[in-house]
Parts: C-alpha cells; structure tokens; sequence
C-alpha cells in the first residue's frame, strides 16, 4: 500500500502565475477588443513616445475613428465593408474566410501622455498613431523625523 502525502497548496503556484501575468497587464494597460473584424496591433514604446500601429486592411480611412477619453482610453473603431452584394454571396461562394464587419480596440494609455500631440497617419491598410509622453514630474522627497 502507497502512501501518499496530501498537500492542501499543492496547484497554488498556477493561481500565483495567473495573477502574476495578470498584474503585468495592468501595468502595461489593459486592450479590449470586440467586433465581427479584429483588427490587430503592435505597441511600441520609449522614452518620448508611444506608437502604436493598427492593421486593417481593406478598410477605407474615412470608414476608421480614433478617440481619447478623459480618462485615457484610446479607441479605434471602425467598419470594414464586403465588396460583395448578399446575393453574390447565396449564388456564387462556396467558402468565405475573410471577416468584414465593425471592429473597436480600446487600448488604456499611461497618466503621462499628452493628448493634444497625438498623430495619426493612414497608409497602405495600416494605421501609425504617435503619442508623445509629457516630462515626468520631480517628485519631491521629504524625510519625516521619527521621535
């Protein structure tokens, strides 16, 4: 007969991973996404600014809105339109693969960004948006006599 050792924390790790990962998110902001078309995104960040580019190919620019809130959420939302009539569809096609539809990307942005330097260019299916970071504020330290 085996003896086996029970462990009540044994799977505790995972969970601590999970949280790990998901304290990492919050930390570099929390992206929402949602729609019939998801239009993917990489984001790039130094110093001075913030890049992000957006992939929405075959999505006309006048059909594409980009806002910030108050509160630093930028969103991306747009349509992305079929070239084809509901009844080509029903006769002709056999497979349809490609996604079409509305789509939003909701992307939390950091405190220290200036909102009225924000740019956006539309080229080739892909949008570039640079954020410029406002100078951090000097924190002032004082120390606190202990009696």
């Amino acid at each position: 007969m085996s003896i086996i050792h029970f462990d009540p924390f044994r799977g505790l790790d995972f969970i601590n991973n999970q949280f790990n990962e998901l304290a990492k998110n919050v930390k570099n902001g929390f992206s929402v996404e949602y729609g019939n078309f998801v239009a993917k995104m990489d984001i790039f960040e130094d110093d001075k600014n913030i890049d992000i580019i957006v992939e929405i190919p075959g999505v006309e620019k006048e059909n594409v809105k980009v806002v910030i809130s108050d509160d630093n959420q930028l969103e991306i939302k747009g349509t992305k339109n079929s070239s084809f009539k509901n009844e080509d569809i029903k006769n002709k096609f056999s497979s349809i693969e490609r996604k079409y539809g509305e789509f939003c990307r909701t992307v939390a942005l950091p405190d220290n960004i200036d909102k009225n330097s924000i740019a956006a260019k539309f080229n080739n299916g892909e949008l570039h948006l640079t954020i410029t970071k406002k100078e951090a504020k000097k924190q002032n330290h004082y120390e606190i006599p202990i009696q």
